[in-house]
């Protein structure tokens, strides 16, 4: 216990000497005091200090235990959700979209990638536009049938 008087505690605090008034009316503990003078227990002004500090920042909202609750809550419930939705298989896994997707995407291309090797020789020396688009319409519109039964087969496998 260090007993110190007014500019004393000033320098111990960094403070001036008439922010020390300022917080001696602000009820910053005071060990004694006479008409000329106030001395105050520095470790119990430095307890005062931490205490107001952690008081400041808890109302200012750095911290706030219910808050804090309150979102832990929503995030567990929100969590627990996700699991009800994919126990009723209404969720499906990332990995699995993405292999559904990536297996698809591979039949497209493969599909859309034949479609010159099987419409040339249907096509060769045709000089009728409407033939022409017609096969290669329907050369496409299977292409899309195959891709169609494979997404079938595909989700089927998952």
């Amino acid at each position: 216990m260090s007993i110190v008087n007014q500019k004393e505690l000033a320098d111990i605090i960094g403070k001036s000497t008439r922010q020390i008034q300022r917080m001696t009316k602000d009820g910053i503990p005071i060990h004694s005091s006479s008409s000329k003078q106030t001395h105050y227990d520095s470790t119990l002004v430095i307890q005062w200090l931490i205490d107001r500090e952690i008081q400041k920042l808890t109302k200012e909202g750095d911290y706030d235990s219910e808050e804090e609750r309150a979102r832990l809550l929503h995030h567990q419930a929100n969590l627990a959700e996700l699991k009800e939705e994919e126990e009723r298989n209404r969720l499906v896994p990332a990995d699995q979209v993405d292999r559904l997707w990536g297996s698809l995407l591979l039949t497209f291309r493969t599909r859309m990638l034949q479609v010159p090797k099987s419409v040339v020789t249907r096509i060769i020396g045709e000089t009728d536009e409407q033939k022409v688009v017609a096969e290669l319409t329907d050369e496409i519109k299977q292409g899309l049938e195959v891709l169609s039964s494979s997404e079938q087969e595909i989700i089927d496998n998952t």
